[in-house]
């Protein structure tokens, strides 16, 4: 009996051994002649993925929630990008003899063109609102909202916010028993614990995918957009899943699909549905969402900062500037200030006092710890609105 023998009762004693056990164990091979990869099951029980005995699964889950979630098609207009011909290696020349100008569609580059493109969105009113996110509808001449029966509806815009990507659309003249989604509690998630994602990628339509939450509080930047406190999953989100649910396994929404990272497998990122729940409601209120503001620019301490500033505490954040007419600045807040902490919670770096601010609310007296030239001080500052040049691109 060879080794190899010996290694496969190894492997079946063990695998049998596990009794019953969910596992599923797969082995990637590059198949040669075919230059593809093939996946081979080792082993697998019959228990199918995401499902809990006697509990919740993905397939009560979706539907439960499917039935709310909505194709949004976009309409816009836009400006076509106009090739200059002169960039073009060894044809500058000639293009400037014969038509005096590099760029031979230059009488054309004031004209304009449609743009179409496609989301997602969850249903959260009887009366026909949709959440979605900004990025989807943005600068959108037109917009279809297409249900899970296929039966299209004219939507329209009731405010966006570009911040936090998120936009509240309303189905003109919707049908009466709209599906509506069930929005549930970010603050309550734990890391491990699966989810599904909903969606139209590619305009495929109400398309599922599984995985597990990975990872809470991601910060990331995309299109020039600065996220924050985002949901990261490994279930596969593609281009026009923008704006579908995330959803636990009881087909709660626990946030809103947002972004991805291209060309890697397995990263993908989400709005907490509690910040969604936040700016919606403003959104429905007042048409846009009104961001706190403090009014500084801030950078981090470190050692020899500290040093400078005859600061005694080696975290904290360092005021840079004190933005004019700012709350900070009529409250009194300097340059060189180093602030340790808002409302009695410890500020370590300039995340944290960001963090801090966004959740507060427009107009909240907040108290202020700081050290200056060494002294610990205290200033009780008012919050004022974020002014739009900053929130919007």
């Amino acid at each position: 009996m060879n080794w190899k023998h010996h290694v496969s009762h190894f492997l079946i004693a063990f695998l049998a051994a596990l009794g019953g056990a969910s596992l599923t164990l797969l082995l990637v091979t590059h198949d040669l002649k075919n230059h593809s990869r093939a996946i081979i099951p080792l082993f697998s029980s019959s228990a199918p993925t995401l499902v809990y005995k006697g509990g919740p699964n993905a397939v009560t889950a979706v539907k439960k929630l499917g039935p709310a979630v909505v194709s949004i098609n976009t309409v816009s207009i836009v400006k076509p990008s106009i090739p200059n011909m002169g960039q073009i290696p060894g044809m500058g020349h000639f293009f400037s003899r014969f038509f005096g100008d590099n760029n031979l569609l230059a009488p054309f580059s004031q004209s304009y063109e449609e743009a179409e493109a496609a989301g997602s969105g969850v249903i959260i009113s009887k009366n026909g609102l949709v959440v979605t996110n900004q990025h989807v509808i943005n600068k959108a001449t037109s917009i279809t909202v297409t249900l899970i029966n296929h039966q299209e509806f004219q939507g329209k815009v009731i405010g966006a916010d570009w911040l936090s990507d998120i936009a509240v659309i309303k189905i003109i003249h919707p049908p009466k028993d709209l599906p509506v989604a069930v929005l549930g509690n970010s603050n309550d998630l734990q890391i491990g614990e699966p989810v599904i994602a909903i969606g139209n990628p590619y305009e495929f339509e109400n398309t599922v995918t599984a995985g597990v939450l990975s990872a809470l509080g991601r910060k990331i930047t995309a299109d020039g957009r600065d996220y924050e406190d985002l949901l990261q999953t490994d279930a596969a989100i593609n281009p026009g899943n923008s704006g579908g649910p995330l959803a636990d396994l009881t087909g709660t929404v626990i946030g809103i699909n947002t972004a991805i990272v291209q060309y890697a497998q397995g990263i993908g990122f989400a709005i907490p549905i509690n910040t969604v729940k936040r700016v919606a409601t403003e959104l429905i209120e007042t048409g846009h969402m009104r961001w706190p503001f403090l009014g500084i620019q801030m950078g981090y301490l470190t050692s020899k900062i500290a040093q400078y500033l005859k600061c005694p505490v080696h975290q904290g954040a360092v005021v840079y500037k004190v933005i004019p007419h700012s709350p900070a600045k009529k409250s009194g807040l300097k340059s060189g200030d180093v602030i340790v902490s808002v409302n009695g919670e410890k500020v370590k770096n300039p995340t944290d006092l960001a963090d801090l601010i966004r959740q507060l609310r427009v107009g909240e007296k907040v108290q202020v710890q700081f050290y200056r030239e060494g002294k610990l001080l205290s200033k009780e500052i008012t919050l004022g609105v974020r002014p739009k040049s900053i929130v919007t691109k």
